[in-house]
């Protein structure tokens, strides 16, 4: 049986969920929100032909049914018109008596929208596709309107057939806005054949402009969990073209940056991440690219998000069961780099380097060496003490994962650290049960390969603290302070029973 407590992705553990919270939201963007954040940026294709259509000042259903009407015309002038009238009320920003979007849904007319997204002409898919991403990035309840019409299978056959990649790239952004609903709607988009679609597009030249669109909707269609394992495998054969993507957006970390070309890097990387999300098989497939040494250069750039997703990228691949692809990552480097981000003002940041971190210590004695010649236990140990609780318990995973994987003069360094002090102290102070659980395993550990540690524990008032939480609420933290009080201090135990009750820890 494999003790190590490698934890990849976030499917199953309470740390994993919270994480996934805080750092990768699924992100849904109306066109408008991710036009004001990109570079303007001329694409070397002349833009699809449009026309421009004149809204009255007072807008009510009438009006908005008199423009969707237009869509059951046989004129194809008419059909655009009202294509391009509906895409405009969705889009204006001043204040309206009436909700566009509640109309539409109501009048059932994203359907008719919906009928546009695929036909022969580009202006008129254009403005469907355009008006369909708007509705997607809406509150569930308006946005899955958009799967109900059927609009999934027109997008992506759009993607497959157009030459145009403006058009792609807005179906693309449509899909990747319903990928944002959930589990089962990545994973339908992944089965109605998206992947085999974008590797198309992917191997197109185009403007960086598109590109950070096109990158964040990859991410965001591949983003885990997914409702089954096949559905990573189908994503790997986006990783070549994904990995040619990064190698051609390089930066040099030393000097300023271009924020669209730091975004297009995140989220490429937090793609490669979510398919480290699967087996070794998919690992490898992301580590045979060798960009494990420019991701970790990255880590240098003073950029939340792309520390953050080179973090979630290098944790997942370190959860690997292959000893020779997990050699070859702590070779490039990953333990310096990630050990300099503790230093992140951010707690998110913080959270995310112990997390990586426990799953490097949780490989073989050879990497333990690399972490122990870094000086990483005293760092580990002094954050689990000061940092936030959200912190402290990853670090707490690092120390736990330390003493099932270490040799004896590796002990012998955990605890010339003062590693047992400092559990005591934190023991004490720290209120999640959880924590204190993984706290009293390692406490456990320790004790079991070094039974002479158990004076140190005496010298800090650790029988006390342990007799205290013998009478904790939660099982896993009484059940295993009672074990280690009669394991390893059972002398001690008779002298304390009367007083245990007072203790408040």
């Amino acid at each position: 049986m494999d003790d190590r407590n490698v934890r990849r992705g976030f499917q199953n553990s309470f740390q994993r969920k919270s994480i996934k919270q805080s750092v990768t939201d699924l992100r849904k963007k109306k066109r408008e929100e991710m036009l004001e954040s990109s570079r303007a940026d001329m694409s070397e294709e002349p833009p699809i032909q449009t026309i421009d259509v004149e809204l009255p000042d007072v807008v009510d259903e009438d009006v908005i049914m008199s423009f969707a009407d237009m869509l059951l015309q046989p004129s194809p002038d008419d059909t655009l018109v009202g294509l391009v009238a509906i895409r405009k009320l969705i889009s204006r920003r001043k204040s309206r008596s009436v909700n566009v979007y509640e109309v539409l849904v109501r009048r059932d007319v994203i359907k008719r929208v919906a009928s546009f997204a695929n036909c022969d002409s580009d202006s008129h898919a254009h403005e469907a596709c355009w008006i369909l991403t708007n509705i997607a990035s809406r509150e569930s309840a308006v946005a899955l309107t958009v799967v109900k019409a059927g609009a999934v299978p027109r997008l992506i056959q759009t993607i497959h057939k157009t030459k145009n990649i403006q058009l792609a790239e807005q179906a693309i952004w449509a899909l990747a806005n319903i990928a944002g609903e959930g589990v089962q709607y990545r994973s339908n988009i992944i089965r109605m054949g998206i992947v085999d679609s974008m590797v198309t597009v992917l191997g197109r030249q185009m403007d960086r402009k598109h590109l950070r669109n096109i990158t964040w909707a990859v991410s965001n269609i591949a983003r885990t969990p997914l409702q089954d394992s096949k559905d990573i495998k189908e994503l790997t054969k986006l990783v070549p073209l994904c990995a040619n993507v990064f190698r051609s957006v390089q930066v040099d970390p030393t000097k300023q940056r271009d924020t669209v070309e730091l975004d297009i890097l995140v989220d490429i990387i937090f793609f490669f991440s979510f398919i480290a999300d699967g087996d070794d098989e998919d690992i490898a497939v992301i580590v045979k690219e060798n960009l494990t040494p420019m991701i970790v250069n990255y880590m240098a750039i003073p950029y939340a998000k792309l520390n953050s997703a080179s973090l979630r990228c290098l944790g997942n691949l370190m959860s690997t069961n292959d000893k020779t692809v997990a050699d070859y990552l702590v070779s490039c480097g990953v333990v310096p780099g990630m050990l300099r981000l503790f230093q992140s003002a951010l707690p998110s940041v913080r959270r995310e380097v112990a997390w990586a971190m426990s799953n490097i210590v949780a490989g073989s004695q050879d990497h333990l060496k690399v972490f122990v010649d870094h000086n990483a236990v005293p760092i580990v140990l002094r954050t689990m003490e000061h940092d936030v609780p959200e912190v402290a318990t990853e670090c707490s995973w690092i120390v736990m994962n330390y003493t099932v994987a270490c040799n004896d003069e590796q002990m012998q360094h955990l605890l010339d650290c003062g590693a047992l002090e400092t559990l005591f102290r934190v023991l004490k102070s720290i209120t999640n049960y959880k924590t204190k659980s993984l706290l009293l395993e390692a406490v456990s550990r320790i004790l079991t390969k070094r039974p002479d540690a158990t004076s140190i524990v005496e010298s800090v008032g650790g029988v006390q603290l342990l007799s205290s939480l013998m009478y904790n609420q939660y099982a896993s933290v009484s059940n295993t302070a009672q074990t280690l009080l009669q394991e390893h201090f059972s002398d001690d135990v008779g002298d304390l029973s009367d007083d245990a009750g007072g203790f408040d820890f």
